[in-house]
């Protein structure tokens, strides 16, 4: 499987290994930007466990603009991770510059049969999924980075590995 991570600080972190490749690695995430309403930028990124095939699936209808009723039947062990980086700038009158003021963060949880995220709303949020997210979450409980946490998981468990990728960094 794979396993994804994100710590309190949200630093989002994934490795590249595939569900049934113990050797094949591949790019597991994606970002997708909007553009808000009253000066907010949106990027969400996004990782995800499971098949290649459901995670390229996922990731078009992301890109085509979540609709409803275009949900892609997915297997049951997908799942994906979004953090969602809200940024707004101002540009301050006197100066004339751009400055950005206000950052929000916010992470939701997406599985196979449900074609909108769930909200994980805890403060100081540490949360894994993937196979190896049960190293993971203990490894951050104990103060380990995502980063930290994943390579973690990958000495203890065989279905994760390959490449540890940084997807955001705050």
């Amino acid at each position: 499987m794979t396993t994804i991570a994100i710590d309190k600080n949200y630093q989002f972190v994934c490795d590249s290994r595939l569900i049934g490749a113990k050797v094949c690695t591949c790019k597991k995430w994606f970002k997708y930007k909007t553009n808000g309403a009253g000066g907010w930028k949106t990027i969400s990124y996004f990782a995800f466990c499971g098949n290649r095939i459901d995670g390229l699936k996922f990731q078009i209808w992301a890109e085509d603009g979540f609709k409803l009723k275009k949900y892609p039947k997915l297997g049951e062990n997908f799942l994906a991770m979004e953090l969602r980086v809200m940024k707004k700038s101002v540009i301050e009158k006197s100066s004339g510059k751009v400055s950005i003021k206000e950052i929000e963060h916010k992470v939701f949880l997406w599985e196979s049969e449900c074609p909108h995220g769930d909200l994980l709303e805890e403060v100081n949020l540490s949360y894994s999924i993937g196979s190896g997210a049960g190293y993971a979450i203990g490894a951050m409980d104990y103060g380990a980075s995502a980063k930290e946490a994943v390579f973690i998981a990958a000495k203890n468990d065989e279905y994760t590995g390959g490449e540890i990728v940084v997807i955001y960094e705050p």
